[in-house]
């Protein structure tokens, strides 16, 4: 896969974790901030097709949106 340079400002507490994550598990932070962006990109480009199309995640329509499902976690 081809891949390009991202630039991005985090704050200081989030650029900490990530660190210290990479540390910890022997993986880049590139690597691990590619793949919290592509899992991010895949929970909301799947919520919104739900809210475009009715059941389409679910084959009903009877589903929670991000929000409702949250909420009940909460």
């Amino acid at each position: 896969m081809k891949s390009t340079t991202l630039t991005l400002r985090l704050p200081v507490e989030i650029r900490d974790r990530l660190d210290y994550l990479a540390e910890t598990t022997q993986r880049t932070r590139s690597a691990l901030a590619c793949e919290a962006i592509s899992r991010y990109l895949d929970l909301e480009s799947g919520e919104t097709t739900a809210i475009r199309q009715p059941g389409a995640a679910t084959g009903n329509a009877d589903f929670a949106d991000g929000y409702a499902a949250k909420k009940c976690a909460a």
